[in-house]
């Protein structure tokens, strides 16, 4: 389990983290999830799907992102929001989920990311997360909803909610 570390970074290079001890939820006094790449200016170097691991990894954010079944999926509940932080992250105020869905298909032909066919903001890691970040999908949605469980938060899977433009 990934508990009581203050934060596990993911970086650009395959870098295999330390597993933490077992003492707390993980995550640091600035919400950082159990893996962090840290708070995050714009010029921090950091890719779009190591981004939405630390959100996945966030236990708070569950109602935005979370793990969706199994074999690496998730779910982008509310995608807008998810845009809108991506954007924060690069310094780039414009960010919508548009643009960040146009990111995403890059992965596809690739081993990052792939759309799960038929299920609408539904994506799948594709890559083995355990050589890149030393866990699987698996292993990483169990502590998430341990942790959400630890904290009180409901485990109910949140409906996808799309903000329209007014």
């Amino acid at each position: 389990m990934l508990t009581g570390a203050a934060s596990v970074k993911v970086k650009t290079a395959v870098e295999v983290p330390q597993k933490p001890s077992t003492t707390g939820c993980g995550g640091n006094s600035s919400g950082s999830g159990i893996l962090s790449s840290g708070s995050g200016g714009g010029s921090q170097q950091i890719q779009l799907w190591q981004f939405l691991l630390e959100l996945l990894t966030e236990p708070k954010l569950y109602p935005v992102i979370s793990w969706y079944g199994g074999d690496g999926e998730f779910r982008l509940h509310q995608p807008e929001v998810v845009a809108n932080l991506w954007g924060q992250r690069k310094s780039k105020p414009n960010m919508n989920y548009e643009k960040l869905s146009r990111a995403l298909r890059y992965y596809y032909d690739g081993d990052m990311i792939a759309k799960v066919s038929g299920k609408r903001f539904v994506y799948r890691f594709v890559l083995n997360l355990k050589s890149v970040v030393g866990y699987s999908a698996d292993e990483l949605r169990q502590q998430v909803e341990e942790c959400r469980r630890r904290e009180g938060y409901s485990l109910e899977v949140p409906p996808v909610m799309v903000m329209q433009a007014v």
